[in-house]
């Protein structure tokens, strides 16, 4: 394992994941599935009634619930309002109305993550505690933080703090599809269908989303990053955060820090050196 650090920052420095929570979020709702408290092809969702019964589990995942939104960070756009206004968010997600079919329409939604961990609450019985019972306690992340809404719902699309050694840890729980010190905690294969790009009907806007992370394959099978192997999947946070997990390769690299100006991170390549040097 390497590390570096800048200055004022160590291993034990919680940091924003920011849109990194939203592949933890997948994690949990791994965790509830295989209690069987949960299934990704639930629909009827209590808070999706009438004309949004169709709307699943996976959709919310996928982001592809065909709920109205705008991701746009300016007064007034539903990600503004969901996070600056709303004492419950996941009550605000779902007064939405439909835009597209469940299903058709890729979206990116911090709306649908949060609405999801609703849903995920009141399917398990808990709010605020369901990340540190179900996911983080377990792992032995103590230090790892999920701020809640006025509402008591953990804020599930964006407010995930941990150290980076901490996010390093989810990175190789997913590596590892689930199975941590010898125990299964997710359904086998949810990794590798969590990370598998379905086509959507009428217009994917996200380039190899899956469920919850971010892809190197595309659905028709093309790479996003040719430099990476196909298998590459990658949490990403707003201002530059990064979790890339390579399972061809045995690899999770975390990238923390902030640069929301930057037009080239070159975490890309930052993966591919590492991959360079270990071969």
């Amino acid at each position: 394992m390497g590390e570096r650090y800048a200055d004022g920052f160590t291993a034990d420095t919680p940091q924003l994941g920011w849109s990194m929570s939203k592949s933890v979020t997948n994690l949990l709702a791994g965790r509830l599935a295989l209690e069987g408290t949960v299934a990704p092809q639930d629909h009827d969702l209590p808070q999706l009634p009438g004309d949004k019964a169709a709307i699943t589990v996976d959709d919310l995942m996928r982001m592809t619930s065909g709920l109205s939104w705008d991701e746009t960070y300016d007064l007034g756009t539903p990600i503004t309002r969901m996070l600056f206004m709303e004492p419950d968010m996941g009550s605000y997600v779902a007064s939405l109305p439909v835009a597209h079919a469940p299903g058709a329409y890729q979206q990116y939604s911090s709306g649908s993550t949060t609405l999801l961990c609703d849903v995920l609450g009141e399917k398990a019985g808990a709010k605020a505690d369901l990340p540190r019972r179900e996911l983080l306690a377990p792992l032995g992340l103590s230090r790892a933080t999920w701020e809640p809404d006025a509402s008591g719902t953990p804020v599930c699309g964006s407010y995930l703090w941990a150290t980076p050694r901490e996010w390093a840890t989810i990175g190789w729980f997913a590596l590892n599809d689930g199975v941590w010190n010898g125990r299964r905690m997710l359904p086998e294969g949810w990794m590798a269908r969590s990370t598998t790009a379905e086509p959507v009907e009428q217009t994917q806007e996200d380039e190899g989303y899956g469920a919850g992370w971010w892809l190197n394959t595309r659905p028709d099978g093309s790479p996003v990053a040719p430099g990476l192997p196909a298998d590459a999947y990658r949490a990403v946070g707003h201002d530059g955060q990064r979790v890339y997990v390579v399972p061809s390769e045995g690899l999770v690299v975390v990238r923390m820090g902030f640069s929301p100006s930057a037009d080239d991170l070159r975490t890309d390549a930052l993966v591919a050196d590492v991959i360079a040097a270990l071969r």
